[in-house]
């Protein structure tokens, strides 16, 4: 999923404010993290210490805080369809 936080996000080509929804950034959304990831090594009883084999970067997930004023529901239930649960993309 790529996003761009530009007054806002984008979602699957629909930017939030053409459905009536506002991006609220957080402390924690505005900080600079870095990506969780993995480290592969070996570890053997023969010796102390192990082998390093490398890392593997996570997949990362996004929480967006967003809100609406004055919306339909059916303006609801289009920004419900466009955020589904399982859906993915850029």
């Amino acid at each position: 999923m790529k996003v761009r936080m530009i007054n806002g996000f984008s979602f699957h080509g629909i930017h939030c404010s053409a459905l009536g929804c506002y991006y609220r950034p957080s402390a924690k959304s505005r900080g600079d993290e870095m990506e969780d990831y993995n480290i592969s090594d070996i570890q053997t009883d023969s010796r102390d210490g192990g082998y390093y084999i490398g890392t593997r970067v996570l997949p990362r997930e996004f929480e967006l805080d967003c809100y609406f004023e004055e919306i339909t529901e059916a303006q609801l239930e289009q920004i419900y369809r466009w955020l589904r649960r399982d859906t993915q993309g850029e």
